[in-house]
């Protein structure tokens, strides 16, 4: 099967409509576009079969269904959001700067870390990768519930990209949440599993969740200080001034140029600027840049910005812009409306948050995992160490994560350690390194069980052949067969608890 269709959740024969066999009657479309130089002007094609899709070329594509699309003049449209069929995956964009592109270990660890959980699909691209979270199930959109599950499935993406910029600013915050992506391919396709896919259901729980977690901190702390109906003018705003001259704003860090043009131009349509004169500030803030957009890229975001129904500029883009390329946060005045008040910087408490060392501890062991053996051997005094971590707290975040994202192997005694592997390093192992998986199995006594539990989660065990067993015995490993080869075991008898 292709990629392409097993991200459209094809059944049936090539030329079943572009949805689900219990939706027969809502048929849906998919664009492809030959080129990335075919963006502009949306020079592309309308495909509305799996044997269509076959027999069309192209490096881009919309991974997500629409109901319709038009063509004109060799120029299509229809990939708005309210015109979306079904969501079949959530993609993450992620933009490094010149010369920075790491290897594919990074984005999977990446992932590990934001998620707790593989991707399903990592595409390379020129300047960095696209990661595909393919969904168990299509999402379809209805107007009859005034657009529920697009406002969902949209609160998702979000809360993904913010989660993914948290650790890796390159991430794209900004592009279309369920826009155009590369399409995926033999060449350029660097990781595939298609057991890792994603329950719809189990994504909007971990959007609550961190929104729950995220907010935590703001809580109580939104103060209005004008009247609600006063509109307070953006461009009055010291960002404003800041972003306005800066020259440094390039592209491939998270968001760049494009952004930035936007983000100043709904400042200034808020602020009742008309368009000719929003035109001209970005045309003069264009001309500071070191690396500056074309005039007929300025002109079309201005456009943008002033036919579509923002009501103003993002406090979110705003404060990840001035934070990516002025390296500081963005300065409100006090007679701004509706703004959260910052909460305090780590440097500037006194005690950090259990999240914030749970994120050190991860990122040390991504850091000190060994990718020959996947695991660290150490003491926890050098853990305390390494962290600069009060041991009371160390213990406390290690009780949080044993046994959900962490295993342990401990030994007491003056000449003892602890080794510690990671949930993700398991999974990954068990999906592309056999030979490790194996290992590691031998090393940790619970690790089995571990991953049994996992895939039964995860709805992993379903898309696994009948035959897969776990080991109950200690050390001895998991007979897993799939198409990338097997482990077998002595014993096929399924764990016990």
């Amino acid at each position: 099967m292709l990629l392409t269709e097993f991200i459209l959740h094809r059944k049936g024969l090539l030329s079943n409509p572009l949805v689900s066999e219990n939706n027969q009657d809502k048929k849906g479309v998919v664009f492809v576009f030959p080129t990335k130089a075919n963006l502009n002007g949306s020079h592309g094609s309308i495909v509305r079969s799996f044997n269509g899709l076959e027999q069309t070329n192209g490096t881009h594509w919309t991974p997500n269904i629409y109901a319709w699309g038009k063509s004109k003049s060799g120029s299509v449209s229809g990939f708005e959001e309210h015109n979306l069929n079904a969501i079949n995956t959530f993609v993450i964009d992620i933009d490094f700067s010149v010369n920075r592109k790491p290897d594919i270990d990074y984005i999977i660890n990446l992932c590990s870390v934001v998620l707790q959980a593989l991707p399903t699909i990592i595409i390379s691209t020129p300047k960095g990768y696209q990661v595909y979270l393919v969904l168990d199930d299509p999402s379809y959109i209805s107007s009859a519930n005034n657009f529920k599950s697009l406002y969902t499935a949209k609160r998702i993406s979000e809360n993904l990209r913010r989660a993914f910029y948290e650790e890796e600013k390159a991430t794209d915050t900004g592009c279309n949440h369920f826009g155009i992506f590369r399409r995926p391919n033999e060449q350029n396709t660097v990781f595939f599993d298609e057991r890792f896919t994603f329950a719809f259901s189990d994504l909007m729980k971990w959007s609550i969740k961190y929104d729950r977690k995220t907010n935590k901190f703001r809580r109580n702390k939104l103060r209005l200080i004008t009247n609600k109906n006063q509109q307070y003018p953006q461009v009055k705003e010291g960002w404003f001034d800041q972003l306005l001259h800066a020259d440094n704003i390039d592209s491939g860090n998270g968001l760049g140029r494009n952004n930035t043009v936007l983000t100043l131009s709904l400042a200034c349509k808020q602020s009742e600027y008309d368009e000719e004169k929003t035109y001209n500030l970005m045309d003069e803030f264009n001309s500071r840049l070191l690396n500056p957009l074309t005039d007929r890229e300025i002109r079309r975001i201005v456009k943008s910005a002033y036919q579509k129904s923002y009501t103003g500029a993002s406090r979110e883009y705003i404060q990840i812009l001035t934070e990516t390329w002025l390296g500081t946060s963005p300065q409100f005045s006090s007679s701004a409306k509706h703004w959260y008040k910052f909460k305090k910087t780590r440097q500037e408490r006194t005690y950090s948050h259990d999240e914030e060392w749970i994120s050190d501890f991860k990122k040390y062991l991504t850091k000190t995992i060994s990718n020959q053996k996947g695991y660290v051997k150490t003491t926890w005094k050098e853990v305390q160490r390494d962290l600069s971590i009060p041991k009371t707290t160390l213990k406390r975040i290690v009780n949080k994560l044993k046994g959900q994202d962490i295993i342990l192997e401990t030994k007491r005694g003056r000449k003892g350690y602890v080794k510690i592997t990671t949930k993700n390093v398991l999974l990954r192992a068990l999906s592309v390194n056999k030979k490790l998986y194996k290992l590691l199995l031998l090393e940790f006594s619970k690790a089995a069980k571990f991953v049994w539990k996992e895939l039964q989660q995860t709805r992993v065990v379903s898309r696994v052949k009948q035959d897969t067993k776990l080991i109950s015995g200690i050390n001895e490993p998991l007979s897993f067969n799939y198409r990338w080869g097997s482990l077998e075991g002595d014993n096929h008898a399924a764990p016990s608890g």
